[in-house]
């Protein structure tokens, strides 16, 4: 049991932490890009994003997952890079390191029902 806790400590520490580090970096720098394009034209997300154009305010479907991506990207962000700089904190680290096998395995689960609908072939 010893050695399976240090196994996923260390796959942690140096996989799921630095590639949900830098998918998070990703997030925040690309999706205020994303939705200043959405604003100035949005119908070209309309047939990609299955936007639902029949309700009032259809626009904010959109905006409030970006903005909702990009506040969680931001925070877990910031969660590792303080895990980072303050290595002694242990609520810090363990905290970082769960919220990396949880955003990793969201983005899993995500890409294979993406490629369970076709769109990979």
């Amino acid at each position: 049991m010893a050695f399976l806790m240090k196994l996923i400590s260390t796959l942690s520490d140096r996989v799921a932490t630095p590639t949900v580090g830098v998918l998070c970096l990703l997030i925040v720098l690309i999706t205020p890009v994303d939705a200043y394009q959405f604003l100035d034209d949005p119908s070209g997300y309309i047939l990609v994003h299955h936007l639902d154009t029949s309700q009032p305010y259809w626009q904010w479907q959109y905006l409030k997952l970006n903005c909702l991506m990009f506040l969680v990207a931001s925070l877990g962000l910031c969660l590792i890079i303080l895990s980072y700089k303050r290595k002694s904190n242990n609520i810090l680290h363990l905290s970082s390191r769960l919220f990396a096998i949880l955003v990793l395995g969201l983005w899993i689960i995500g890409f294979y029902q993406w490629a369970e609908t076709g769109f990979d072939h």
